[in-house]
């Protein structure tokens, strides 16, 4: 988990449990930490071609930090819940619906793909 040094160690710790006490007092029953993407695949997987996706996501784990991740979320006890990105269409739609979901999910620092802006006609009234 990325933090400034200068911070004592425990100090997101502390807020993110703090933060879920309030939220227990103002009434809500359920919050998400994060996404730990992969995080499965790292630890459990279940056939060959999980086993092959795994060391892909192993290769990946020093750049998206995938099982540091996993281990910060492991601290409180979550019930972990799967979610699943599916997309019907070409490679490269594919592509940008999962570096948008990796963008929104704030493991990546390169923002959502853009598409060029397109004019929209405005009729005015009178």
């Amino acid at each position: 988990m990325r933090r400034d040094h200068g911070t004592p160690n425990g100090l997101t710790d502390a807020l993110i449990v703090r933060g879920v006490e309030l939220l227990g007092a103002a009434g809500i029953e359920e919050v998400s930490l994060n996404f730990a993407a992969f995080a499965r695949l790292m630890h459990s997987p279940q056939n060959t071609w999980e086993r092959f996706l795994r060391r892909i996501a192993m290769v990946l784990n020093p750049f998206f930090q995938i099982e540091s991740l996993y281990q910060f979320n492991a601290k409180f006890s979550p019930r972990w819940v799967p979610r699943y990105l599916c997309y019907e269409g070409s490679l490269i739609g594919w592509t940008q619906t999962s570096l948008a979901a990796a963008w929104a999910e704030g493991r990546s620092q390169t923002g959502p793909p853009r598409r060029p802006a397109q004019r929209l006609a405005v009729r005015r009234p009178g």
